[in-house]
């Protein structure tokens, strides 16, 4: 069998949510041994509530609307960021835990936290601590606003970070307010450069033998999203408008209805050449000579029109048959595909974008890959995404050495254990 990319790399995984769950994620996937850390006093929200309550409207993420006997182990938020990892819980909130979790430091080679700044030195387990622990650890701290400066204190979600990074107000229609966008893209875009870093620095140290410390705050790589936007106000101070799906230099650019209930196709026009070729798919090559519309200038200008005349061929074509066509004389077209059709799509099948999982919470279903594909070192979902401590022996047993008796003893005290406490779920 090939050896894994990082086969023999251990990482602690202390993240909630998204963010820092999506990089230990990347990582588990391409061998790495990701021991995600929650507590049965306090879990990842991402598992959802102990005790449904079908009022809320949160059975409607469990499979087949119905809560199993370990509901908390069914969320699929948390199954969408937790593939190929292990599980352990330990109480941070006591001295003893702290004593574990160094050991495990000790034995490891990166520690992955999202918390806002200061959260870990008050838990006596700031970068100072750990590096006498282990000179050769990687230490993550991937808070909102950064380890350092006036907000790296303030606590932080995705949505924050997508506002407070001015995305939200490149986003939207001429006139209207700033929009969020429909998931919290931050947090996979901070989760891959988290795991980018990660690579850098295991790198350093195989040169070096240092560990090193990675501060990374959310917000800054999603501004890195707004792309030529800040740079231009830094070059020419001019603030961005929104453009809804337009593009502020090319033309035809956006979404067009087509046949059917909620189809779309979306085409992007760059060239000239491009606008003829749409005139001739549409039947109407003399429009290309349209002065309305004979340059991108004229095109931009002109959008309301041109978008009503192309919406009057999309209107009457099936969505594929617009890509297809589209895509056949040159152009950028796609399907606006809803979730269902991404599911079932054959480009990612063909790809092998899918992999079936089972789980004994959830049974078996497909889960989607690692989105990429290696030659030599091909990432994979290695295993299901663990239940709530399903690798407390392991752990604690096979890693640190503690007899089972040691084991039952911290299980005893509620250290660990598999079974969430009342109020671990925030509610």
């Amino acid at each position: 069998m090939t050896k894994k990319a990082l086969e023999d790399i251990r990482i602690l995984d202390l993240g909630v949510i998204w963010a820092v769950p999506h990089s230990g994620m990347l990582m588990a996937n391409m061998g790495a041994e990701v021991i995600k850390i929650e507590a049965i006093q306090r879990m990842d929200a991402t598992r959802g509530p102990i005790a449904p309550d079908p009022s809320r409207g949160v059975l409607l993420g469990l499979p087949g609307g119905v809560p199993g006997e370990r509901p908390w182990n069914q969320g699929p938020y948390y199954h969408s960021t937790n593939t190929s990892k292990v599980s352990l819980t330990l109480d941070l909130s006591r001295p003893r835990g702290i004593e574990i979790f160094k050991e495990l430091a000790k034995k490891s080679d990166v520690v992955l936290e999202g918390f806002a700044g200061g959260v870990m030195e008050r838990m006596g387990l700031g970068y100072e601590v750990l590096k006498e622990v282990n000179p050769e650890l990687i230490v993550v701290s991937a808070p909102g606003f950064g380890a350092g400066g006036p907000w790296s204190q303030y606590r932080c979600f995705g949505t924050v970070v997508w506002h407070v990074s001015a995305m939200s107000m490149l986003s939207g229609y001429p006139g209207g307010g700033p929009m969020q966008a429909g998931n919290t893209f931050p947090d996979p875009t901070v989760g891959c450069h988290i795991a980018g870093c990660v690579m850098a620095a295991l790198l350093y140290r195989r040169r070096t033998g240092k560990g090193q410390f990675l501060d990374v705050a959310q917000v800054e790589p999603t501004i890195g999203l707004t792309g030529p936007y800040l740079m231009d106000f830094i070059m020419n101070g001019r603030e961005p408008e929104r453009l809804g799906n337009r593009h502020p230099v090319h033309a035809p650019h956006g979404c067009y209805p087509c046949e059917g209930e909620d189809n779309w196709v979306t085409i992007a026009v760059t060239t000239n050449q491009e606008w003829k070729a749409l005139c001739s798919v549409m039947g109407n090559p003399e429009l290309a000579e349209d002065q309305r519309f004979v340059d991108a200038l004229n095109r931009r200008k002109n959008q309301d029109e041109l978008d009503g005349i192309i919406m009057e061929w999309t209107v009457f074509q099936d969505q594929y048959d617009v890509m297809y066509s589209l895509q056949k004389a040159g152009l950028a077209a796609g399907a606006v595909l809803r979730v269902e059709q991404v599911h079932d799509n054959p480009q990612l099948k063909a790809r092998g974008f899918y992999e079936e999982v089972s789980h004994p919470d959830t049974g078996t279903h497909l889960y989607r890959n690692v989105g990429y594909c290696m030659s030599k070192t091909p990432g994979h979902v290695l295993r299901h995404p663990p239940y709530l401590g399903e690798h407390n022996e392991h752990v604690l047993g096979t890693i640190l050495g503690m007899s089972g008796e040691e084991i039952e003893a911290l299980e005893a005290d509620q250290l660990v254990g598999k079974v969430p406490l009342p109020g671990a779920d925030g509610n």
